[in-house]
């Protein structure tokens, strides 16, 4: 539901008393304070490199077009 904005925009302050409809609302805890938190162990040695599978040859590449295009399916 949008509703229009009447009187004077201001930033809220978290600590501070605000009032809603005439009822003062005040914060239900503190705030709690940023947990410090250990930053991870930064990589030294790169990534290993896994091998690819070889590429299928040129025939079986070929094969599979050809039946692709007759029969319209995936193999």
């Amino acid at each position: 539901m949008v509703q229009e904005a009447t009187g004077v925009i201001r930033q809220l302050v978290p600590e501070e008393e605000q009032i809603v409809h005439g009822e003062p609302q005040l914060p239900s805890r503190p705030s709690s304070p940023l947990v410090d938190i250990e930053t991870p162990e930064k990589r030294v040695v790169p990534m290993p490199v896994s091998p690819r599978p070889p590429l299928p040859a040129a025939e079986q590449v070929a094969a599979q077009q050809a039946y692709q295009s007759i029969y319209g399916g995936p193999v």
